[in-house]
């Protein structure tokens, strides 16, 4: 287990699943199937990301963000060489439809509509300058810079 805490990982999670939640209580007030396919692919999805980004990662075993380090951790190892085209698949696609699919739902509700986004940007900003700055991927794109940079 990690020693030293990254609130800002444990505060970004917090903050996407709170989105996501916004999304699920969405889609319950109009269709049970459609939640419970979502829910489905949440979780699927949840792990493409995990196995196509973070087993490859350095800082699995530091991970900012606590859970899915552990997550990854669990999963078979594979070496942290440059990230490839399917790497990038398994986790752009199963975003896109984690984020994109509530919105015919949200969009319903303005207010969650705007909570929702509200919140992922947050989450964004929160890894984008806390989680990532303290990284050891020299493979991610968004790490890089603070790897080459102290190393």
């Amino acid at each position: 287990m990690n020693k030293k805490i990254n609130k800002h990982g444990i505060i970004s999670l917090i903050l996407f699943f709170a989105a996501i939640t916004l999304g699920i209580i969405a889609m319950l007030s109009e269709s049970i199937l459609c939640t419970i396919i979502y829910l489905v692919f949440l979780l699927i999805g949840f792990f493409s990301v995990i196995f196509s980004y973070c087993t490859k990662c350095a800082g699995r075993f530091h991970c900012g963000h606590i859970v899915i380090g552990e997550i990854a951790q669990r999963f078979p190892r594979r070496k942290q060489t440059e990230y490839t085209k399917w790497d990038y698949i398994g986790v752009i696609i199963p975003l896109l439809i984690i984020l994109l699919f509530p919105q015919l739902f949200l969009f319903k509700i303005k207010w969650m509509f705007i909570v929702f986004w509200i919140l992922i940007i947050v989450a964004v900003f929160e890894i984008k300058l806390f989680v990532c700055t303290k990284c050891k991927n020299s493979q991610c794109f968004s790490c890089k810079m603070n790897y080459t940079n102290t190393h």
